[in-house]
């Protein structure tokens, strides 16, 4: 019988395991956590710093107005670049750790074939999507063919650089997936935007800092696929017919998770641009990406513990599992509590580096930053679930959550605006992760949050 992958359960993990791990291995599975972690989360630091020096020289180069709207226009295509991945994101880090890790080298390489081809389809329908939204994006600017090769590179390269960058994570090779995406295309971006304003070869628009932004985007992508290991073709003729079940199965609510979750972080930008204007989106994104900051750790966190969740998980060992999730939830909470400090202290003064007419933005910001201490208090109860076969119950509550999200944002936008959106935004927030939370210690018998003892990694238990 072939060696294949566990299957994933959505029954709750048994209390005992089935094979209690050494003391050593476990002690191995915080040093390797620890590790990648600590380098997610200096390239994390560092990247932060590079979008905020680009959206920083970006706000003052275009203005209120044209920077809102590039930022509208951003964000509706990193949403139709998340139609086009269609799950595989959030299934690599799954998939290509279990593959690599029982050296399945043929099911790795068929997962990898079927995901370029149907991403690089989805690719064609997104497009086609951005060029029905253009006139409301940017009214100003027709629809070109030019335009038209713009966006479908836009979302295919922003598709296909998060696919790699995940398939790298996912091998725990923390600094070749995340530094292109993070650090080199901002900084290749604005670099380049600001040269052809300096040489006086490009307008202060949003369309052509977009141009700028997708040959940044395919430089970054170039520096990830030449780092992807490469697998014999003749491999992928044993994809086995049980590997094309998981997929369907486990894909779907995944990718439906990702797009919740960018609903949840994009929509306050789109439908400020809609029920207000551009330049209250653009006052709002700068207070937004400063609130961003503050789940970096967590971010960090996620990225490198999922594998390991899964790998726990496989392994049938509830109380390592238990204390890798308690683990990533303080190391996060140690990120989140400085930076919403200094968020809240140094916010006027930040603001005020986008331009005069950004600072009153503040009020938002102060209310995105409760919510996203709430979001780090609560762990990583989103990649728990996902990581241990509860995908689907996730994805349902995560669309709930998600209308909540867009009802709160139509009532209080029109009202209060970017206040509006702010309480919007955090009000779903904080619930979601709540939710989730209490989700994960009634069906995994696992307390994710930061609401109890430090994890413990010296003894071996039972």
């Amino acid at each position: 019988m072939s060696l294949s992958a566990p299957q994933l359960s959505a029954a709750p993990i048994s209390a005992a395991p089935k094979s209690g791990a050494s003391a050593a291995a476990r002690h191995s599975t915080a040093r390797r956590f620890a590790g990648a972690a600590l380098w997610s989360v200096v390239l994390r630091v560092v990247g932060t710093g590079a979008m905020f020096v680009a959206q920083l020289a970006l706000a003052r180069w275009l203005g209120a107005e044209q920077f809102g709207e590039y930022v509208v226009i951003l964000s509706c295509l990193s949403i139709l670049a998340l139609v086009a991945k269609g799950g595989w994101e959030a299934g690599t880090l799954k998939f290509v750790a279990e593959y690599v890790a029982t050296q399945q080298d043929g099911s790795l390489a068929g997962f990898r074939n079927r995901r370029t081809r149907r991403t690089l389809a989805l690719v064609v329908v997104a497009t086609l999507i951005a060029v029905l939204l253009w006139p409301w994006l940017a009214p100003a600017t027709t629809v070109t063919l030019p335009l038209v090769v713009m966006l479908l590179a836009a979302i295919a390269l922003l598709a296909l650089s998060d696919l790699a960058s995940a398939d790298l994570r996912a091998r725990q090779r923390v600094l070749q997936a995340d530094a292109p995406v993070l650090v080199l295309r901002p900084l290749l971006a604005v670099g380049m935007f600001g040269g052809l304003l300096w040489f006086g070869w490009a307008a202060a628009t949003s369309t052509a800092a977009l141009a700028t932004f997708v040959v940044a985007s395919g430089i970054a992508w170039l520096a990830l696929h030449t780092r992807l290991p490469r697998t014999a073709s003749q491999a992928a003729a044993s994809l086995a017919t049980h590997d094309e079940q998981r997929w369907r199965s486990v894909l779907g609510p995944l990718w439906w998770i990702s797009v919740c979750t960018v609903i949840l972080q994009q929509a306050d930008v789109v439908l400020l641009g809609l029920f207000v204007d551009a330049s209250s989106a653009g006052v709002y994104s700068a207070a937004a990406r400063i609130a961003r900051v503050i789940p970096l750790g967590l971010t960090a966190i996620n990225a490198v513990g999922s594998p390991l969740l899964a790998e726990q998980f496989a392994q049938h060992d509830h109380p390592a599992l238990q204390r890798l999730a308690r683990l990533m939830a303080w190391s996060a909470l140690l990120v989140t509590l400085p930076t919403a400090a200094a968020a809240i202290l140094l916010g006027p003064w930040i603001l005020r580096l986008f331009g005069s007419e950004f600072t009153s933005g503040y009020f938002a910001l102060v209310v995105l930053v409760g919510g996203q201490v709430g979001n780090g208090l609560t762990g990583s109860v989103g990649q728990l679930l996902a990581m241990t076969g509860q995908q689907s119950l996730s994805a349902r509550i995560l669309t709930c959550f998600a209308g909540v999200q867009l009802v709160l944002s139509c009532i209080l936008i029109p009202w209060l605006g970017i206040v509006g959106a702010a309480l919007a935004t955090t009000v779903t927030l904080v619930g979601w992760n709540v939710a989730l939370a209490l989700v994960v210690r009634r069906n995994l018998g696992i307390n994710a949050t930061v609401f109890g003892s430090w994890p413990k990694w010296s003894h071996d238990r039972p």
